[in-house]
């Protein structure tokens, strides 16, 4: 059975554990806390082969260790429902993983872990920047989802499931998501298809 090195409250961990969920594949789970794990056992046992030091890590059955949520991601996806075969639809869902990377994840995950886990408040100027930011990226995911039931095709692919990682935990980052419409709509739509699970479970 493989094992992945994961945390309840990351949203790059949710995304790996909800396709994996969604294929069916066992694995067990480990968790690590985001402030450094405080069991010398565990934390040995997660850095070992693990040069990023960093979670979601999946250990594969033959001891290779995989990480990066993205590359995770297309690493089970591929060959499956959830990547497609089609040229074009397989280079949209790229499109989607780099913006998640690019736009999502330095908004809305950084916003939230510094008002939500990080030890010290942010800088007012800092917040308010990533705010804004955040806004923009949820304001360019709405109009792109506007007429559509998700990112690419028409069905759930790597892309909806890396951008809900963290656009859905908006409003801990103080985000009013209700301002977007057709984002929220797509939230309740994820939250539908089958093999969810939420961030703490």
């Amino acid at each position: 059975m493989l094992t992945l090195y994961d945390s309840s409250v990351s949203g790059n961990c949710l995304k790996v554990r909800l396709l994996l969920t969604k294929l069916g594949i066992e694995f067990e789970r480990v968790e690590i806390s985001v402030r450094g794990d405080r069991e010398p056992a565990k934390r040995e046992r997660f850095l070992a082969g693990n040069p990023r030091r960093k979670v979601p890590t999946v250990v594969l059955e033959d001891g290779t260790s995989l990480s990066e949520s993205m590359a995770i991601l297309l690493w089970f996806g591929d060959g499956t429902r959830f990547v497609p075969s089609d040229r074009l639809e397989r280079q949209r869902v790229l499109e989607w993983l780099s913006f998640e990377q690019n736009n999502v994840e330095p908004a809305i995950a950084v916003l939230r872990h510094a008002l939500t886990l990080a030890e010290r408040t942010p800088d007012p100027a800092v917040e308010a920047f990533l705010r804004s930011r955040s806004e923009s990226v949820l304001a360019v995911m709405d109009a792109w989802i506007a007429g559509r039931e998700f990112f690419v095709g028409d069905h759930e692919t790597i892309a909806d499931i890396a951008l809900f990682g963290y656009s859905h935990l908006a409003r801990d980052a103080g985000i009013d998501l209700d301002a977007f419409g057709n984002v929220v709509a797509w939230h309740e739509r994820m939250r539908e298809q089958p093999g969810f699970v939420a961030l703490g479970s």
